[in-house]
């Protein structure tokens, strides 16, 4: 099975939606958004938009920061029982990053992700019920050393966010970022 590394981002359910001021990417650029987070659109680009996907949408599920360890925690168990090499990850209030050797093919990476989350929640079910991840995810392919180097850097210096980077990778990311790490 071809495998390559993936930067995983997954936010919670109404956190990021479609017309959202900040910018947003729809699936093949259906609908094109001038800007993104880091260069906004003009506020009033999607407005129509965002107000009826919010209409809709209901109310933003938000992690409490006591849940953090347990997200994260869950989350790096997961993928390593089924097999697979983390080397950062980070859970935030709105959203969860990984970046992770996973196969080549998205659609198995969708039900990879969809397993992760299920064991997230499973992990604060005592203090949370009901949906928490929104459906999806971004399941960017890392080809390029410099690349993967600036996603683990990404990652663990996410703000407000727990984290854990697996140091090796940061000092020395050329032999884990090989195609078969060890």
């Amino acid at each position: 099975m071809q495998m390559c590394w993936r930067h995983i981002i997954v936010n919670t359910k109404s956190t990021w939606l479609h017309g959202d001021p900040r910018g947003f990417r729809n699936r093949d650029h259906r609908i094109h958004s001038s800007g993104d987070y880091k260069n906004p659109p003009p506020p009033t680009e999607h407005a129509g938009l965002f107000n009826w996907m919010n209409e809709r949408a209901g109310p933003p599920e938000f992690m409490e920061d006591s849940w953090l360890p347990l997200i994260l925690d869950a989350y790096k168990a997961r993928l390593t029982k089924e097999g697979f090499c983390v080397v950062a990850i980070s859970a935030g209030k709105a959203h969860a990053h990984s970046l992770t050797l996973l196969p080549d093919e998205p659609s198995t990476v969708k039900l990879i992700v969809g397993r992760c989350k299920r064991n997230m929640c499973e992990a604060i079910k005592k203090f949370h019920t009901g949906p928490l991840w929104a459906g999806g995810g971004e399941y960017k392919r890392v080809t390029t050393l410099s690349h993967f180097v600036n996603v683990i850097n990404y990652i663990a210096k996410q703000d407000k966010s727990f984290v854990w980077a697996d140091e090796d990778a940061r000092r020395d990311p050329v032999r884990r970022f090989a195609p078969d790490p060890a």
